[in-house]
């Protein structure tokens, strides 16, 4: 399998107990009621997009390949087939944010919250992806794109890297002098 897929509780985008990073447990059964996560495995990953500025660019390429929707708005782009393994990364385009990343790699230590699922906003007046979202809004998870994986064709993770970063016109973290 290239991503391993366990349950999240309803109505919730947290991990609880099944949740174990890289040794999460495979084949966990779902049940009806639950959400779901998903971990890339060894040499995938999903790139978390979390900024509205790259929805169309993402929307584009969901003509062609499995592109997700987020919650508040994102969009998360799963990658199959790199060439080594990917580890959790963050970019950065600080004429949008100087804060805070845009684009965040996620490996196979880490989860995105799958299609299909629904999440309960938790905060008031949440700003994100260019949206005020509300205490008790109800949230979706959902398949923009088809069910073809974009595939690296065996690209190594720091190629990866350089081509997410010439694609969407992003960095890695500024060095502090």
């Amino acid at each position: 399998n290239d991503f391993n897929c366990f349950p999240i509780p309803s109505g919730s985008k947290n991990a609880d107990y099944r949740y174990k990073a890289s040794r999460t447990t495979l084949n966990q059964s779902i049940e009806e009621n639950e959400n779901f996560g998903y971990i890339a495995t060894n040499k995938n990953c999903t790139v978390d997009f979390d900024h509205e500025q790259y929805n169309e660019i993402l929307d584009e390429l969901a003509e062609k390949y499995m592109v997700f929707k987020s919650a508040h708005g994102g969009r998360h782009l799963p990658i199959i087939n790199l060439g080594t393994n990917a580890t959790k990364t963050k970019l950065y385009d600080y004429k949008i944010r100087t804060d805070k990343e845009v684009i965040e790699i996620q490996g196979n230590e880490h989860y995105c919250v799958g299609a299909g699922s629904t999440y309960i906003e938790e905060k008031e007046d949440y700003f994100k992806c260019g949206k005020t979202f509300q205490k008790g809004d109800i949230l979706y998870y959902e398949n923009i794109g088809t069910d073809v994986i974009f595939n690296a064709h065996g690209k190594d993770f720091e190629n990866f890297i350089e081509y997410v970063c010439n694609k969407f016109k992003v960095q890695g973290k500024k060095k502090t002098e």
